[in-house]
């Protein structure tokens, strides 16, 4: 598993996929998912972005080159200069 985040590193806003200028959008989601917007609190969403914000993110690196994003992989991680799969972290008890 490959988690991607923009934890303010100057990359700029994010599309909003849940709401439009302060009002939900309808049902456009895959079977199966649903948006809650309450789902986390603020002060535990304040202290998931903590805990995320001290995970080993790195640049994304594809053959030589670097993305302009920063990831952190879990369980598996796949080395493309390498062309090998290696082993990574498991997934901290906090993202389960």
């Amino acid at each position: 598993m490959t988690i991607l985040f923009d934890i303010g590193q100057g990359m700029g806003s994010q599309f909003n996929f849940f709401e439009q200028e302060g009002r939900r959008t309808g049902g456009n989601f895959p079977e199966g998912f649903q948006y809650r917007p309450e789902l986390i609190g603020p002060h535990d969403e304040d202290a998931l972005v903590a805990r995320i914000r001290e995970l080993p993110f790195r640049e994304f690196e594809f053959h030589g080159y670097l993305g302009k994003r920063r990831i952190v992989s879990f369980g598996w991680h796949y080395d493309f200069s390498g062309q090998r799969l290696r082993k990574a972290e498991d997934i901290p008890e906090f993202l389960l």
